[in-house]
């Protein structure tokens, strides 16, 4: 499985617990424990990342508004290039 395959897997669990979270199928802390997990996850490979890279470390608050944003956006991308239409370069798929 290639790690956008897995990316998006985690994104569609993470909002499928957040919307069971809203209509109370499961408790609110399955999902703030993957959430949390999640953000650990991100915030430590960014890091190593950065530092690779030499370059300045990244706002913890953006890392969090990017957190809540980046599923939403994820699973809208993968759904959009399944049963959508673009052109790129001219051609259209």
């Amino acid at each position: 499985m290639t790690a956008g395959a897995v990316v998006m897997i985690a994104n569609l669990l993470l909002l499928s617990f957040f919307g069971m979270a809203i209509a109370c199928i499961t408790p609110w802390y399955y999902f703030l424990f993957l959430f949390t997990l999640k953000l650990l996850c991100d915030v430590v490979l960014i890091n190593f990342v950065s530092q690779k890279l030499e370059m300045k470390q990244v706002s913890y608050t953006v890392i969090i508004i990017f957190q809540i944003i980046f599923p939403f956006y994820n699973i809208l991308i993968a759904a959009l290039s399944i049963f959508g239409k673009y052109k790129w370069k001219g051609r259209g798929y």
